[in-house]
């Protein structure tokens, strides 16, 4: 079972997943009683998360600074996903 319950653990399929979740999620938001705030953001959160991803997996990008940035933007979607 993922570490993260019912997010896969390894990064690459995290990504896969939220490629996948966040637009059935922003997609259907009405249907599923998203909240207007809810639905900003994870917008914004998959944004930020699809701006800082490819740099931390392109080693001629990859700093500390990215990492961590990447480190947050993959807990705040998680948060955000586990609220909706």
């Amino acid at each position: 079972m993922p570490k993260n319950g019912p997010f896969p653990s390894k990064e690459a399929e995290l990504n896969l997943y939220f490629q996948t979740a966040a637009p059935y999620v922003l997609a259907n938001a009405a249907r599923l009683l998203v909240s207007p705030a809810n639905k900003t953001g994870l917008d914004t959160e998959i944004a930020a998360w699809n701006s800082i991803f490819p740099q931390a997996q392109n080693n001629s990008t990859r700093t500390k600074t990215i990492i961590m940035n990447k480190d947050d933007a993959k807990e705040n979607l998680i948060v955000l996903l586990r609220t909706i």
